[in-house]
């Protein structure tokens, strides 16, 4: 993926967000969580910094859940 991929996702993920703050508090803690999980596991999930990966799965999952509603 390319940087301007990221951005995208990035501002799309505020665009639908009904509260900024608390969507980008939750990114940043389950990126916290990974990245202890992987330490623990010594492995790593992504070849993305944890809080990258954290923004594409939580764009996925949105995009999903948007498929199934309609």
């Amino acid at each position: 993926m390319k940087e301007s991929e990221f951005l995208e996702i990035g501002e799309n993920i505020l665009k639908t967000s009904k509260n900024k703050y608390r969507t980008i508090m939750k990114l940043a803690q389950q990126a916290k969580i990974t990245k202890l999980e992987d330490l623990y596991t010594s492995k790593s999930s992504s070849y993305f910094k944890p809080l990258i990966n954290e923004m594409v799965i939580y764009n996925k999952r949105n995009k999903c859940s948007k498929n199934k509603e309609s």
